[in-house]
């Protein structure tokens, strides 16, 4: 996952600018899905370390979650709605956000 905003580069460092919210949505987005199953909370952090500090991706998933893009399961784990429906149902800790994507594809 790079980040486009290079500030500074030079032999020793490469210094970017952290992503706005938007962004950063869209890369936790990409990332759901190329891995395409669950996802735990420290898989996250680990593959946003650097990029986002925990609060802010906290923040991210926190909304994404709401708004039904993506599903919290037990054990906090985080998968997107299209890659739920193979998974059991009281597994899942916002059953809207399944709801939301089936009604789409009827």
């Amino acid at each position: 996952m790079l980040v486009d905003n290079i500030v500074l580069e030079d032999e020793d460092i490469v210094l970017t600018e952290a992503p706005r919210d938007d962004e950063l949505e869209k890369m936790v987005l990409e990332a759901l899905d190329k891995a395409g199953r669950p996802v735990s909370w420290r898989e996250l952090k680990r593959m946003f370390s650097g990029i986002a500090g925990e609060d802010r991706l906290r923040k991210i998933v926190y909304s994404l979650k709401v708004r039904g893009e993506i599903v919290e399961l037990v054990g906090t784990r985080y998968v997107l709605p299209k890659y739920a429906d193979k998974i059991e149902y009281s597994r899942v800790k916002n059953p809207a956000a399944l709801h939301r994507v089936r009604a789409k594809t009827m």
